[in-house]
C-alpha cells in the first residue's frame, strides 16, 4: 500500500508515533513517520503493525528505522553549545549535543564521530562508524 494510504488508513497511530518522538525532542515529519512505520512492520512479514504501548519501545523502534537525513549539498546546519568542565579534576571539556543535532544527523549512542576544527569557535562534525546492533 502506498505511504499516502497508509497515512490515511493509520493517522490515530501516525499521530501518536509523531506526539511520541516530539515528547522525545525529536521532530519528524509524518511522512518520514509512516516510511519508517512501513518499512518496520515490512521487515516483521507485515503491512502494518499495530505501535507498542509503551511509548520508550515505540520511540526506540521508531529512532531505528528512520533513516539519517540525506547529504546532498546545501546549506550546513548549525548548532549552538558550549563546550563544559568534564568536572574529573583533568581540565578537559565536553560538548553536550543537542538531541535536536542528534536526530538531524541519524546518530545513535555508540557512533563514532570525527571532530574536526574549521575556524576559531568553529567545529564540524562527521560519524566515521556506526554503532553495532544498527540496522541502518
Amino acid at each position: 500500500m502506498p505511504p499516502s494510504k497508509l497515512a490515511i488508513k493509520y493517522a490515530p497511530d501516525v499521530e501518536r508515533m509523531r506526539q511520541c518522538l516530539e515528547r522525545g525532542g525529536y521532530v519528524v515529519g509524518k511522512g518520514r513517520i509512516v516510511q519508517a512505520w512501513a518499512d518496520y512492520s515490512a521487515s516483521a512479514g507485515a503491512t502494518w503493525l499495530r505501535p507498542d504501548a509503551l511509548e520508550d519501545s515505540l520511540r526506540q523502534a521508531l529512532l531505528r528505522q528512520l533513516s539519517p537525513l540525506s547529504a546532498d549539498p546545501g546549506p550546513c546546519r548549525r548548532f549552538i553549545g558550549q563546550i563544559v568542565d568534564a568536572r574529573d579534576g583533568s581540565g578537559d571539556g565536553i560538548l553536550p549535543l543537542p538531541v535536536d543535532l542528534v536526530a538531524y544527523a541519524g546518530w545513535e549512542e555508540g557512533d563514532v564521530l570525527r571532530i574536526s576544527v574549521m575556524a576559531p569557535g568553529q567545529l564540524s562534525l562527521e560519524r566515521v562508524s556506526i554503532a553495532r546492533g544498527d540496522h541502518r
